[in-house]
């Protein structure tokens, strides 16, 4: 696990200080895991504490707060779309154009936008 900090304490004050961002690894150096923990200064967080903000990385799939985001593809990802309740209606496919160096010059999305 490797902890970085998001900001550094504001004038040498470490109460003003952001948050950490904390990044898990497996042996191969692939990643698993982002944990975003907001500073917990009441004076930061309008009194209440800040929720953390984890993402999970799985197999081409990534998930914020256990909320599947996109997986992966070969060509590009594909992206749940969910309705106005948060339920899943579709999903959306996003293939990449690239250039003669891998680079993405331009993304084309395909799905169901309605």
């Amino acid at each position: 696990m490797i902890t970085v900090a998001a900001s550094p304490a504001a004038n040498g004050n470490p109460a003003q200080a952001g948050g950490t961002i904390e990044y898990w690894y497996d042996a191969a150096g692939n990643k698993l895991r982002k944990v975003v923990k907001e500073s917990n200064s009441p004076a930061a967080t309008g009194g209440m504490q800040a929720p953390d903000k984890t993402t999970d990385y799985t197999s081409g799939a990534v998930y914020e707060n256990d909320t599947l985001q996109l997986m992966g593809h070969e060509e590009g990802r594909i992206r749940p779309l969910r309705g106005g309740t948060g339920q899943l209606t579709g999903f959306a496919f996003d293939y990449f154009l690239k250039d003669h160096l891998g680079n993405v010059r331009a993304p084309i999305a395909i799905g169901d936008y309605g």
